[in-house]
């Protein structure tokens, strides 16, 4: 009888312990899933920085350009 006692406590236990254990891994995997989702928000402020940038530098260019062009103009007399 003390032996399917001590056996229930150890099935217990076990049970218990598995328990813990799957949380820790259900918090790790969350905490994973957060970092994760971290990194692709900054990736994704940092990917549209860098259009906003490529954006003013085509703007700018095109400023440039337009007033090539109108000097262009005044020098034909047009």
């Amino acid at each position: 009888r003390d032996i399917d006692r001590t056996e229930r406590k150890d099935s217990e236990l076990e049970r218990v312990r598995k328990k813990e254990r799957d949380g820790e891994l259900v918090r790790k995997k969350e905490r994973r899933r957060v970092r994760e989702s971290e990194k692709e928000r900054e990736r994704r402020r940092v990917r549209e920085r860098e259009r906003e940038r490529r954006r003013v530098r085509e703007s700018e260019k095109e400023r440039e350009r337009g007033g090539e062009l109108e000097r262009n103009k005044k020098k034909r007399g047009d």
